[in-house]
């Protein structure tokens, strides 16, 4: 499972919000970061978004690697992201992103 979060706009200085992500595996963190943006986003939601991609991303590589299908011959489920943003999850459910 994954949980993201990010904070907008909290650098007084340059505007940027700040991310985290922690993916967990069976109780025991196996990824995590936190860090400021690369750029300025310009709201909130954006700011969530932003930082659920690149906890998807990371999870695509974990999956990548776990060599769950090759030697024990199942597939693993899909892997639940929480989003404590309302206008993100809506972003995420639309087609057309």
């Amino acid at each position: 499972m994954t949980f993201t979060d990010s904070d907008w706009a909290t650098s007084f200085d340059t505007k940027r919000s700040h991310g985290c992500y922690v993916i967990m595996f069976a109780g025991a963190v196996l990824a995590h970061r936190s860090k400021d943006h690369k750029s300025v986003l310009l709201s909130s939601a954006a700011a969530e978004y932003y930082e659920a991609c690149e906890g998807y991303r990371e999870i695509k590589y974990i999956r990548s690697i776990l060599p769950v299908a090759d030697f024990y011959g199942f597939e693993l489920p899909p892997t639940p992201t929480y989003i404590d943003n309302q206008a993100c999850i809506a972003m995420a459910k639309m087609p057309v992103f």
